[in-house]
């Protein structure tokens, strides 16, 4: 299985950004027949940049700080750093 967490393009509406983080999976299996896949992305959070603020969510509610989030993924710094 190949799992892989990804930073999507930021949106901007109004004064607001916002991005997603989602992670990614793939399965796959040969077989005499041939090749089975099965692949999905999930959400897992959210970052909402305004004027006033930088909050983070995870996708269950619950508000995760900026630094806590960049520590787990690496990669979003490099989406706030285009944000702002």
């Amino acid at each position: 299985m190949e799992k892989k967490v990804t930073v999507e393009k930021p949106i901007v509406i109004g004064d607001v950004t916002l991005i997603a983080v989602a992670r990614s999976s793939l399965k796959y299996k040969s077989t005499g027949k041939g090749i089975w896949l099965f692949g999905m992305k999930l959400p897992i959070a959210l970052v909402v940049i305004s004027d006033s603020s930088k909050r983070a969510f995870r996708t269950t509610g619950e508000e995760v700080s900026i630094d806590q989030l960049m520590e787990e993924i690496p990669e979003i710094s490099i989406a706030l750093s285009i944000a702002n």
